[in-house]
């Protein structure tokens, strides 16, 4: 990893599914994001959060299915396992 995951203070996990999911965020909250052990195929869309750490998973639809939009801090993928898919 080039550089470290921001400093979470209290995250929240948020779990996905393979299929769509949309999350509206506090903005003052850090978040830390864990993909399914299976590809992902549905939208993932996130608005708001402070520092968001994403772990693990694969996201098929690149094009469509993936838009994050932090409130303010900072986004981190950090790949636990070697099939990773970058964004």
């Amino acid at each position: 990893m080039a550089w470290s995951p921001p400093a979470l203070s209290s995250p929240i996990t948020l779990t996905l599914s393979t299929g769509s999911n949309y999350f509206r965020l506090d903005n003052q909250r850090d978040y830390i994001v864990k993909y399914p052990s299976s590809t992902k195929i549905g939208q993932l869309m996130i608005e708001g959060g402070r520092n968001i750490t994403i772990i693990g998973g694969r996201q098929r639809n690149y094009y469509q299915g993936f838009f994050i939009r932090p409130a303010e801090g900072l986004i981190k993928k950090v790949d636990r396992t070697s099939r990773q898919s970058h964004q």
